[in-house]
């Protein structure tokens, strides 16, 4: 339902939209992300790894 409506949107094509059905079997992806939180800002290490790729 999700997908539907973005495919009627500009951002639509930004989607690579053949690993979109390649994954729908599973159902989706789900995304978590790695954070060190200390007595300073908390670090998000999941990001930081994506950006240096």
């Amino acid at each position: 339902m999700l997908l539907a409506e973005l495919k009627s949107r500009p951002a639509a094509k930004d989607v690579v939209w053949n690993k979109v059905d390649a994954f729908r079997k599973y159902g989706g992806i789900r995304i978590e992300d790695d954070v060190v939180c200390t007595e300073g800002d908390p670090l998000n290490l999941t990001r930081e790894a994506f950006a240096a790729a």
